[in-house]
C-alpha cells in the first residue's frame, strides 16, 4: 500500500513527517512483539532516530501507537474507499476492496499486525478510531440494500457483521503465518456477505460472477 508508506512526502511539514515515521515504526513494533511490549527504544530503532526526537513528538510509546493507527487507519480506509469507487455493482466493489485488503496484509503483514491484532489491546484513542472507521464503512457495505429486488431484507446489523468477519478472517490470517494467500479466503467471504442481501441463489449467481 504505497499510500502508507510514503514516509517521505515532498513538501510536508517536516515535524508531521517524523511523527508519522515514528507512528509506522510503533505499529510495526507492537506487530512484532505485541502492544503490551512496545518500548521507545525499538521505535526509535526501526524509525531510525533518536530518543530525543521521539520525546519532541511524543510523551511515551501509547500515544505513538495511538498517532500511528490514526493516521495510517485513515489512509488504509481512504485507500479502500478510492479502490471500490462510487458505482458499480456492489459485489465489484466489495471484491475490489477485499483484493486491496489482501494485498495490504500480504505486502505491509507486520504493520498489519500491528493494526489489526493490537488495537483491542492499546483501547484508548487508537479503539475510538477503530469504532469510527467500521461506521463509516459499515454504510458503504450497506449499499447492497439499493440492489436488492427481491423481499429478502437482512437485519439492521447485517454490514457489522459483514465488517466482523472480515476483521476476523484477516486476523486470523495474521496469527496463523498462513503460507496460502489471504485471497483464497475471498470468494467465502463475499458469498456469506452476499447471502445476508441477496439470499443464497442469488450470492451464488453473484460470487460466480465476479
Amino acid at each position: 500500500m504505497t499510500e502508507t508508506r510514503d514516509e517521505n512526502r515532498p513538501g510536508g511539514d517536516p515535524a508531521a513527517q517524523v511523527r508519522r515515521v515514528l507512528g509506522l515504526s510503533a505499529l510495526e513494533a507492537s506487530g512484532e512483539s505485541g502492544y503490551r511490549n512496545l518500548a521507545v527504544e525499538r521505535i526509535v530503532e526501526l524509525a531510525g532516530l533518536d530518543r530525543r526526537s521521539f520525546y519532541r513528538c511524543f510523551d511515551d510509546a501509547a500515544s505513538c501507537y495511538a498517532s500511528g493507527y490514526v493516521t495510517t487507519v485513515e489512509d488504509l480506509v481512504t485507500d479502500l474507499e478510492g479502490a471500490t469507487g462510487k458505482h458499480g455493482a456492489w459485489i465489484d466493489c466489495m471484491q475490489t476492496g477485499l483484493d486491496k485488503l489482501g494485498q495490504f496484509l500480504e505486502v505491509e503483514t507486520k504493520l498489519a499486525r500491528g493494526i489489526f491484532l493490537e488495537v483491542h489491546v492499546a483501547r484508548g484513542e487508537a479503539a475510538a478510531k477503530h469504532d469510527e472507521v467500521f461506521e463509516r464503512l459499515s454504510h458503504a457495505v450497506d449499499t447492497a440494500r439499493r440492489e436488492n429486488a427481491s423481499r429478502h431484507s437482512p437485519p439492521p446489523i447485517a454490514a457489522r457483521f459483514i465488517l466482523n468477519m472480515i476483521e476476523a478472517a484477516a486476523s486470523r490470517w495474521l496469527r496463523s503465518d498462513d503460507p496460502e494467500p489471504f485471497a483464497k479466503a475471498i470468494p467465502d467471504l463475499l458469498y456469506v456477505a452476499a447471502v445476508f442481501y441477496f439470499g443464497r441463489e442469488e450470492a451464488e449467481r453473484q460470487v460466480r460472477g465476479a
